[in-house]
């Protein structure tokens, strides 16, 4: 996992990866479809299924994976998806470097289509996914993040002021 987090792959492997073990690697699929430039349609829709027919097996490698602290209110799929954000670009992730060719606003626009509400939500730190859009190098990613923010919430200044 942690190797397709940091380095991605080829996508005929990636589409054979997540079609074989959706609970296994939906987590991991995510992050280098949106951290990497090699996605499909065809990718983003397996990832999307593994993220909601396995929500919470997702958020639990996620709490174990970074050592976070479990929620105690249930785990939608926006709430995964948001937490996914959160990390996406997080430069405490061991191995991942990131570049200023770091994201994919292709595959974050399929995110954004499927999952819009996911752009609002906050974890138990307060972090929301503009957070994890700070460290990225692409400005297009940062913009991007930004003005699905004020979509979502008109009157929210783009989420810049909801950040602690």
């Amino acid at each position: 996992r942690h190797q397709l987090e940091c380095q991605s792959g080829p996508l005929d492997i990636l589409e054979k990866l997540i079609q074989r073990y959706p609970k296994q690697l939906g987590f991991s699929l995510f992050l280098a479809a949106t951290r990497f430039p090699t996605h499909s349609t065809e990718l983003m829709s397996d990832i999307f299924k593994s993220l909601e027919d396995f929500t919470q097996d997702h958020m639990e490698q996620c709490v174990e994976h970074f050592q976070g602290v479990r929620r105690s209110e249930s785990v939608t799929v926006d709430t995964l998806v948001g937490e996914l954000m959160i990390i996406a670009f997080s430069h405490f992730h061991g191995g991942f470097t990131l570049r200023p060719s770091s994201g994919n606003l292709q595959a974050l626009k399929l995110v954004r289509d499927r999952y819009p509400r996911s752009i609002l939500y906050v974890d138990q730190y307060e972090y929301i996914p503009l957070h994890g859009a700070c460290c990225a190098f692409n400005m297009c990613v940062f913009k991007y993040f930004i003005e699905w923010h004020l979509e979502m919430r008109p009157d929210g200044k783009g989420g810049l002021y909801s950040m602690n």
